[in-house]
């Protein structure tokens, strides 16, 4: 349904960085009990995370390699906000 709407369907040397088993780490870690955080929304491709940050992106942390391992996901996600910045009211409220 979105072949071809983010990237080309061709990838280059067979690396495919929207292939879902670069997307399942962070699925299972979420998943998991060692998930510490609630109400924020990511975006992973290969070995990129990013904490999204509103309508703008946020910090990202990278690793080595294609792709994120399941026991990095926490420490990366940690890093990541540790460094976001804390949300702005909405509405005028305080």
């Amino acid at each position: 349904m979105t072949e071809g709407v983010f990237y080309e369907s061709e990838t280059p040397r067979g690396w495919d960085e929207k292939d879902p088993s670069n997307v399942s780490p962070l699925v299972v870690w979420l998943s998991s009990r060692d998930c510490n955080v609630t109400g924020k929304m990511f975006e992973i491709s290969g070995g990129k995370i990013n904490l999204c940050d509103g309508w703008r992106h946020g910090p990202s942390e990278e690793v080595e390699g294609r792709k994120f391992e399941v026991d990095e996901i926490g420490g990366a996600v940690n890093k990541l906000v540790e460094r976001i910045l804390p949300p702005e009211n909405v509405y005028g409220s305080r």
